[in-house]
């Protein structure tokens, strides 16, 4: 993917960009994106404020784009912009990374952090879920019985679930066929408690034909 040379330059009226996986997109999930930006793309935007690189997707979460996901084709790429108030907003975990590329080192005064939007999947097991993204595609899928298994991590204690279910914590993995969940990795810093999982819900999540 790429732009034109003068698609954006001069234009004071750009204020943000970002990055979004069309809703209608037919392509492989595990294609990366790579975006070409050519020398003096947004020269001359003094408008803009946000070069937003947290990735936006189909289902509503983001996933933090890297150095790699660019080709970036000059020095001159964001020339004129107001250095006092553009930031180029990374996920948290990429930062070191752009510092390290040659490319995107020199707009280092741009950097800033953000945090990423995670959209719940599920909120009926006594934890909240969030998709899960690996090597640059917009979700970790595989393929099974002749199904896509999209995968899941759980990243909050849904504390008033558990209240009312004795504490039941139903943890997603190779639950049927047509909706396939695993799950992954419980994302670090999570809001948990210790919890015991009944033996009535291990048989109904995790071995639901021994239920």
């Amino acid at each position: 993917m790429g732009v034109s040379r003068d698609a954006f330059q001069g234009n004071t009226k750009v204020q943000r960009i970002k990055f979004a996986e069309s809703r209608s997109s037919k392509y492989d999930s595990y294609a990366p994106l790579l975006f070409t930006i050519p020398d003096s793309a947004f020269a001359g935007c003094t408008g803009l404020r946000e070069f937003d690189l947290r990735y936006q997707t189909a289902k509503g979460s983001e996933t933090a784009l890297g150095p790699e996901n660019f080709i970036l084709c000059g020095d001159s790429i964001f020339a004129g912009c107001d250095s006092t108030q553009l930031r180029i907003i990374v996920g948290e975990d990429r930062l070191q990374d752009f510092l390290d590329n040659p490319s995107w080192a020199k707009y280092k005064r741009y950097l800033a952090t953000g945090k990423l939007t995670e959209k719940k999947a599920t909120n009926g097991y006594g934890v909240n879920y969030a998709y899960a993204y690996t090597d640059n595609s917009t979700r970790h899928i595989t393929y099974g019985m002749g199904h896509e298994i999209e995968h899941l991590y759980a990243y909050e204690a849904d504390n008033d679930f558990l209240d009312k279910n004795s504490g039941s914590l139903g943890l997603l993995n190779d639950v049927g066929n047509w909706n396939n969940y695993h799950l992954d990795f419980v994302k670090k810093g999570a809001k948990t408690s210790v919890f015991f999982l009944s033996r009535k819900a291990y048989l109904q999540y995790c071995h639901p034909s021994a239920s």
